[in-house]
């Protein structure tokens, strides 16, 4: 186990913590940032535990954000009570973690655990893919899985059919809403042309019968509501 040290409120004076090491810290006013690093020696998954010092289900005390050795923000999360985010699809280098607080202000002390699973990062998206041209590609018949990384993240993909045809999309939401629509699923052809939008809140599949053969580009972003959580 380890506790946080102060000034650690930039990433180049982050905590260095151990992965599968509990590590304990505070924030010690509103507006304090405490920001922690963990190196990753292959691909994988990390899942950070995170023991939060209140139990609300109305409130957010706190944001957690994991980013890159960059600098670069891969997504985050507003949570009020004991939360395990997993982060899928990682190269191997540095991250850092992020604790600030969002909504609401707890100076208890919180805990987190950050854990490592080694595997492929194949059929994960790739940032920056928030335009047609810098879409990443995917396979007909084969799972594909991102995140939306902030409220305003837009992940394009492409595919390409050999022949006219249906295309069916079968959408795994993190969220499962009959009331709120978290992401617009839209299909566009290969001149940047609307074919149709979706909006949704839970797991959906969506068909587009009658299509030519040729590129099309499948946009996921956020509507009325928001979730960073992987699909």
């Amino acid at each position: 186990m380890s506790i946080e040290t102060e000034n650690n409120n930039t990433l180049s004076t982050a905590d260095a913590v151990s992965l599968g090491s509990e590590t304990k810290g505070r924030l010690s006013t509103s507006g304090d940032v405490d920001y922690y690093k963990f190196t990753t020696t292959s691909s994988g998954t990390v899942a950070i535990s995170f023991d939060s010092p209140v139990n609300s289900a109305y409130y957010n005390y706190f944001q957690l954000s994991l980013w890159d050795a960059s600098g670069n923000l891969h997504s985050y999360k507003n949570v009020g009570k004991d939360t395990t985010v997993s982060y899928e699809g990682l190269k191997a280098g540095t991250y850092y973690y992020k604790v600030d607080q969002y909504s609401s202000y707890s100076g208890d002390q919180y805990s987190f655990t950050p854990s490592f699973t080694a595997g492929s990062i194949d059929n994960f998206e790739t940032e920056n893919n928030n335009t047609r041209s810098t879409a990443d590609a995917v396979s007909l018949g084969s799972e594909t899985k991102g995140r939306l990384s902030t409220s305003g993240d837009v992940d394009y993909y492409k595919f390409t059919t050999t022949s006219s045809g249906t295309v069916a999309i079968s959408f795994d939401s993190p969220v499962n809403s009959a009331y709120y629509n978290y992401f617009q699923l839209s299909l566009y052809d290969a001149s940047g042309n609307l074919h149709s939008y979706k909006l949704v809140g839970k797991d959906t599949t969506v068909s587009y019968e009658g299509l030519k053969a040729g590129t099309y580009y499948y946009k996921v972003d956020q509507y009325s509501s928001y979730s960073g959580d992987q699909g």
